[in-house]
């Protein structure tokens, strides 16, 4: 993060470097929910590309520095704009990497959750609208992770 922060343009910068000195440029001073919308949105403009297409294996997951170059799939937006979040203030205990099912896709997904205001906010590359964990029905969340923890989701039996 140092590296794309502190690189001046035009003096061997890492591709994406100026896109995130931009996103972090419009994203600082802005209320928080400002934030999660503007850094949502921006990192949602990348082009989607499997891991197999863009590392040549059939999973990966990116670090900023790799996804500014070469995009990814779910997971390595999640980790972008976990990254971009850290950058404008955000804290590790707020933030959370989540993989889960899709039931209405039928395939493993990935997200970022944002907890604030009692809430949990979810970052999502399929869209820019940013809803509250709640309006997820269709999300069933196996782990989630973030620099200091993880969690395994275990569901609850609501049979007798």
């Amino acid at each position: 993060m140092r590296q794309l922060d502190s690189c001046t343009p035009g003096k061997g910068c890492p591709p994406g470097a100026a896109s995130w000195q931009r996103i972090m440029a419009q994203s600082r001073g802005l209320a928080p929910f400002e934030k999660l919308k503007t850094v949502n949105a921006f990192f949602n403009k990348w082009p989607y590309r499997l891991d197999q297409d863009a590392y040549g294996t059939s999973d990966w997951w990116a670090t900023p520095q790799e996804f500014l170059k070469l995009s990814g799939d779910c997971e390595d937006y999640a980790i972008t704009k976990y990254f971009a979040l850290r950058e404008l203030g955000f804290s590790p205990d707020d933030l959370r990497i989540v993989v889960l099912k899709d039931r209405i896709r039928g395939i493993a997904h990935a997200i970022l959750a944002v907890f604030m205001d009692g809430d949990a906010y979810v970052l999502d590359n399929v869209t820019s609208v940013i809803f509250s964990h709640s309006k997820f029905r269709h999300y069933v969340p196996y782990y989630s992770l973030n620099e200091k923890y993880r969690w395994s989701h275990i569901p609850l039996d609501t049979k007798p």
